[in-house]
């Protein structure tokens, strides 16, 4: 996940040509340098779960360069209609996924006796929080560029992690 705004960076200067200021570059280098301790130094380093994480990276990096073409490049769309074009292939790509992996659970859980009408009322909820997070990088995403969205998620994860250090008293080893 630490690897985001470098492997963004990169992806921004083969598709589109746009470089980062050294500034910006240099900045990249710490992050790159920890991820590649901490993976050299991981004791329970797995080949494919490295492989899985790169490719998310990858992924996660392209949505955001295309994402801030489309908002900012020759389209200019605003969040919610680049948000409309989005959402049907990734229906599309993740819904076969889902299946494959929830269908037992959410078969489970919508004949469960247990489920009550607050368990739809949160699913609709998590649904409604997930649409204004989307539009909500979709426009700082169109404010700033795809790498700083980047590295603002990283910040999110080091404050949700602290977070729970704090809440839970989770132990850092």
């Amino acid at each position: 996940k630490s690897l985001t705004p470098a492997t963004t960076a990169a992806l921004q200067y083969l598709i589109f040509g746009s470089r980062l200021s050294h500034t910006a570059m240099l900045s990249l280098i710490p992050v790159n340098l920890g991820v590649a301790v901490a993976s050299f130094t991981e004791l329970e380093f797995h080949m494919g779960g490295f492989i899985a994480a790169i490719v998310s990276c990858i992924f996660t990096g392209l949505k955001f360069v295309l994402s801030s073409q489309m908002l900012g490049g020759r389209y200019k769309l605003d969040s919610i209609n680049l948000l409309y074009y989005m959402a049907p292939p990734s229906v599309l790509f993740l819904a076969p996924v889902a299946a494959w992996f929830e269908w037992t659970g959410v078969v489970t859980w919508s004949i469960s006796p247990t489920r009550t009408s607050l368990d739809f009322f949160l699913l609709i909820l998590s649904g409604v929080v997930s649409f204004i997070l989307n539009v909500t990088l979709f426009v700082v995403l169109k404010a700033t560029s795809s790498v700083t969205v980047t590295v603002a998620g990283n910040v999110k994860t080091v404050l949700v992690i602290a977070a729970s250090l704090v809440i839970f008293k989770n132990q850092v080893t």
